[in-house]
């Protein structure tokens, strides 16, 4: 019983962790991409 417990807060912090490192990636590869601008323009203007 304890170790599923512990299991399951264990799995829920690494999907955590996982979504902000997707985040964090996201974010870095915008700011180094020029095309990337244009693109996020050309999707608010439509």
């Amino acid at each position: 019983m304890l170790l599923t417990i512990f299991l399951a807060v264990v799995i829920c912090a690494a999907v955590a962790l996982m979504m902000f490192a997707g985040v964090a990636f996201i974010q870095d590869t915008k700011m180094f991409c020029f095309g990337c601008l244009d693109m996020y323009t050309v999707l608010i203007i439509d």
